[in-house]
């Protein structure tokens, strides 16, 4: 009888043991790596986030200071313009001091 309650306790007892599932602490470690990574992964995201963002401040800034150097162009033109319709009135009126002088000379 002895042998009989003796073998149902180690019975009981191996049973309990090879019963005894490892798979939570397993499960909670790749919870743990998930987490781990999911964690990186926002990090990264944010990171790209924050690199976009400065990129389209740069491209804006790109933009504005392009549209400045169109003006600052289009200033340069109309400067030049001015600068050649002078210098065309200075040679007339150059040629008509001449023409004016040939003949005050006759």
């Amino acid at each position: 009888m002895k042998k009989i309650l003796f073998s149902s306790v180690v019975a009981i007892a191996i049973f309990t043991g090879c019963t005894e599932d490892k798979k939570p602490t397993e499960v909670k470690t790749e919870a743990a790596k998930v987490e781990a990574v999911t964690t990186k992964v926002k990090e990264a995201a944010t990171e790209v986030k924050e690199a976009a963002t400065e990129v389209k401040e740069a491209t804006t800034e790109v933009k504005e200071a392009t549209t400045e150097v169109k003006e600052a162009t289009t200033e340069v033109k109309e400067a030049t313009t001015e600068v050649k319709e002078a210098t065309t009135e200075v040679k007339e009126a150059t040629t008509e001091v001449k023409e004016a002088a040939t003949e005050n000379k006759k």
